[in-house]
C-alpha cells in the first residue's frame, strides 16, 4: 500500500532527529577525537540515513520494475562481462563458455 507524504515525512523527520541525537550523543562521550574519527561517525550515520531515504521513495512507487538484464544465450553456460585483456575477435560485451 502507498504510504502518503505525510508519513513518509513524519517517518524520515524522526530517523533524522535520531541521527542527530546519535551524533551529539557520541560527541559528547568522545573526549578528543580525531578528524578521521568524525569524518567515520559522520559517513556512517549519513549512509543509514540515506539508505532509509531511498529505500521511502522506492516504497512510494505505484509500481515494482525489474531491472533490464543481459540477455543469455544459452543456460549452461558461464557468461563473463567485458575486460579491457580481451582480443578483438572475442565479443565485445562478453562471452559464454
Amino acid at each position: 500500500m502507498k504510504r502518503t507524504r505525510a508519513e513518509a515525512k513524519a517517518d524520515l523527520t524522526k530517523l533524522a532527529d535520531e541521527v542527530i541525537d546519535e551524533l551529539l550523543d557520541w560527541t559528547e562521550d568522545t573526549a578528543t577525537p580525531t578528524l578521521t574519527q568524525i569524518e567515520d561517525m559522520v559517513l556512517k550515520l549519513r549512509q543509514r540515513l540515506s539508505e532509509r531515504m531511498a529505500q521511502a521513495v522506492i516504497e512510494t512507487q505505484e509500481a515494482v520494475r525489474p531491472v533490464p538484464g543481459r540477455r543469455v544465450r544459452r543456460v549452461d553456460r558461464k557468461c563473463t562481462t567485458r575486460t579491457r585483456n580481451r582480443t578483438p575477435s572475442r565479443a565485445a560485451w562478453g562471452s559464454c563458455r
